[in-house]
């Protein structure tokens, strides 16, 4: 592997070449340097979808990812102008290919014949699986070997998937202070309205509606407004964790049949809290209303 940046096509200077009209900016650029191989044999999961594979008379032939060559206007026959360590080469595109850039394989956008780096002093890398109860083998391969790094992706990917967790953590923290900032809104509310609710019940009651009845509608008009409140803050916290994992961390969001959810059991616990939690704050808050008898409320008004 050896680093390395396209400088020319077709003898056009890349600063002067425009990406096609409508591509997707965040395509990988034409100018940016990248990492360069050169190999004799197609790499596992890549398929050619245009042209052909280096034969054995290969000369200075370069193979492009098919992404790469969309995003960037490339096609077969181009020739491609390489800086590579302060030397210039030219190269001309033989095949478009696609890559399984999943597979935890090295892979390349690019890659030239085995000619083309002949001359060039290279790094090499490769992959491999390595079983837990087999680790103490790399202790003895960076003894053997100091000037090698070895990057343990099963740590890397442990260590993502902890602060991931912990982001998630900490917005599904947000819902529950929806929450309570949407009690403390209701306990401003009742108590606003506390007189006329008062007087509302202190009619029913008088005309014969039981304590239980008061309760009862009370009751079912805070489970209504808890569980709506509880919808809404699941709602904004699976919104929020959507926007981290796609735009922020660049994960994939796997959404589950039931309500489109990654986490399920938070669209029945968030109205659930809701309800049950702006239910009692509400209930208690309105204690006043049932306990207070019709009799001294409607002299009030008299």
């Amino acid at each position: 592997m050896i680093r390395g940046r396209i400088t020319e096509v077709n003898g056009v200077a890349i600063l002067s070449k425009a990406r096609p009209p409508g591509e997707d900016r965040s395509a990988p650029r034409l100018s940016s340097t990248r990492n360069l191989t050169a190999i004799g044999t197609l790499p596992a999961d890549n398929e050619i979808l245009e042209g052909a594979w280096f034969g054995d008379n290969a000369h200075y032939e370069v193979s492009v990812e098919s992404e790469f060559a969309q995003s960037n206007g490339l096609a077969l026959g181009d020739e491609l102008a390489f800086e590579i360590e302060g030397r210039a080469l030219r190269t001309r595109v033989t095949s478009v290919r696609s890559v399984a850039w999943d597979n935890l394989q090295p892979n390349f956008y690019l890659i030239f014949s085995p000619e083309v780096l002949e001359d060039f002093p290279s790094t090499f890398m490769t992959s491999f699986y390595l079983d837990q109860d087999q680790k103490g083998l790399l202790s003895a391969l960076l003894r053997k070997f100091p000037t090698m790094t070895v990057l343990e992706v099963d740590a890397l990917i442990e260590q993502i998937q902890t602060i991931v967790a912990q982001v998630t953590l900490a917005v599904e923290f947000m819902l529950v202070l929806i929450l309570l900032s949407g009690a403390m809104v209701l306990l401003a509310s009742i108590q606003a309205s506390l007189d006329e609710r008062m007087q509302q019940f202190a009619i029913l009651r008088t005309i014969g509606a039981s304590n239980r009845l008061v309760r009862f509608s009370l009751a079912i008009e805070f489970a209504v407004l808890g569980g709506f409140a509880g919808l809404l803050a699941t709602l904004g916290a699976e919104a929020t964790v959507y926007g981290l994992e796609r735009e922020i961390f660049d994960l994939a969001y796997s959404p589950t049949p039931i309500l489109w959810s990654p986490t399920p059991i938070l669209w029945l616990i968030g109205p659930l809290l809701g309800a049950a939690l702006i239910c009692v704050v509400g209930m208690i808050a309105t204690r006043k209303v049932v306990d207070q008898p019709p009799v001294t409320v409607l002299r009030a008004l008299a």
